[in-house]
Parts: C-alpha cells; structure tokens; sequence
C-alpha cells in the first residue's frame, strides 16, 4: 500500500478514532502510514501523547508492538484500520494459487509453501482453485487448520480476506480470491486486556483491568492473597472467561479463537506443578 493514510484520534466528532475520556483532547494525536512507515505525532494535547512511557514532543516512527498511552493512563490499542497493511509490508511475497493444481503446504521441504513451525505438520493443508474461488482442506494435521477462528474438518471454500491459520502462521485470500500473502506471527503475537471483571458466587474479584503484553515482556503478577492474581491469570490465558471486559491475541478474540492460540500460550506459575513424589522407573 503506498497510499497515506492518517488516522486522527481525539474526543471530537469529526476524528476517524473517537476516545471518550476527559483525559482526551478534542484533536489528542495522529497516526500516519505512508506505505513504509507508521508515524505518530501529538497534536497539541493537554495530557500529551505518551510512547513506551515517554511523553512525545514531536513526529516519532511507531511499530504495532510499541505502547502507545494518551495522557499516562489511558492505553490506546493498534488501530486495526492500520495493522493490516503493516503486516502486509512485511509479509512474504504472495504465492499464486491459479495453478489448477492442488498447492501443499507445511513443513516438509518439497511443500509448495514450506512453513518452518514445530506445530506445523509435513503435509498440513491444501489449497486449490474451484469454480467458487479457493477451497482449503486439512490434510490429517496434528494441530489443525483453522479459518476464521475455527478449525475445519471438511474442505471450506475460502474468500477474499479470509485468514488461515496453521501454527503461528497466518495466510490470508488476497483481495483477488486468488494468492495467498504469508505472515509469521511468531515473536509479534500481542495481548490486550481490556475491562477485565472476574465474579464468583457471591462477589467480584477483578475488576476493569486493562493492560498490553508486548513481544518478549516478562510480565509478573503481584498482589496480596485474594488480590485476583490468579483470576487474571486464568483469564489471560484462556482458561476462565471473564465476566465483563475481552481478552485479544493481536486483536482477535482469545476465547472466539481459543482453539487456534491454545498451542501459542503458557505461563510460569509462583510453584512448582511437577509431582513431588514421583520415583525413576
């Protein structure tokens, strides 16, 4: 995409990203994507625009795992009108599909798309061309192949701007119908929690947190005993939804596409959870 495009975000109406905030200026910053590069400059705020913690004063470059705040509190979450033709710029060249041929892909070498992914198979899924566009079929996979969020048992046809999911890999259907445009997602996966409430019967125990996992941060969860440490655990992670409030895995629900992320999560625990007792046999 070589077209600029800019988003506005403030409280005012005519912003294409509308925050709602008193801690949010009318006209609070921009973000512009030139085709190369993302840009961020504040835009005269009261509350400033904040980068990774640091107050902006002018233009700076901005990648989708940077944390961006306006004023100090207040996350602002990648805008998806801008992740995608980002992760386009660094996908892998498309690879055609009109073919008539049935395309392999997974791990083994002579794979026509050669995925290098432990929880790839060898032979993990096909593609080929039909008369309704793309058809893709798992090919007996350990994992699974997903589209939209779900793994397929069947052959599914696929359509422009679907994404199929093998492992940390992600494909998406051209606008065409017709190529396939690659992207690993391996090290560039981003947890968001936003408006997280946990209840058990009888009370709340977590209560409207919002956070952002990076790439590659080592987060620790601190906190009195019956604080909600492991609530919010278990609801990152995908083992208990919460109450109120989403759980997104680079902007995708984590529970719509749990099935997809189960192999991509873990956590260290505060103990140990190996058996004790067990004897060498």
């Amino acid at each position: 995409m070589n077209m600029l495009r800019v988003l506005r975000v403030g409280s005012g109406e005519d912003c294409e990203i509308r925050v709602d905030s008193p801690y949010v200026s009318g006209m609070h910053c921009r973000l512009e994507w030139d085709g190369q590069r993302c840009v961020l400059e504040d835009l005269g705020s009261t509350n400033g625009t904040f980068l990774n913690g640091t107050k902006i004063g002018g233009r700076v470059a901005v990648v989708p795992t940077d944390s961006i705040t306006l004023g100090r509190q207040l996350p602002l979450p990648w805008p998806k009108q801008l992740l995608e033709p980002i992760r386009e710029s660094h996908a892998a060249a498309p690879f055609s599909c009109r073919t008539g041929d049935a395309i392999q892909i997974g791990r083994a070498k002579d794979c026509h798309i050669v995925l290098d992914y432990p929880m790839v198979s060898h032979r993990h899924a096909s593609v080929r061309q039909t008369n309704g566009g793309l058809a893709v079929r798992d090919l007996g996979s350990t994992n699974g192949t997903f589209v939209r969020g779900h793994r397929i048992q069947d052959e599914v046809i696929i359509q422009p701007g679907d994404v199929i999911g093998l492992g940390s890999y992600r494909l998406t259907v051209s606008a065409d119908g017709f190529n396939l445009l690659q992207q690993d997602g391996r090290g560039s996966a981003i947890l968001e929690a936003n408006g997280v409430a946990v209840d058990v019967p009888g009370r709340r125990v977590l209560q409207d947190v919002t956070m952002v996992v990076k790439p590659g941060e080592l987060i620790g969860i601190m906190g009195p005993s019956g604080a909600g440490k492991s609530s919010l655990l278990s609801a990152l992670v995908g083992c208990q939804s919460p109450t109120e409030g989403r759980v997104t895995v680079s902007g995708a629900d984590l529970y719509s596409h749990y099935d997809e992320f189960r192999g991509q999560i873990g956590y260290v625990p505060q103990d140990d959870i190996m058996h004790a007792d067990l004897t060498v046999g």
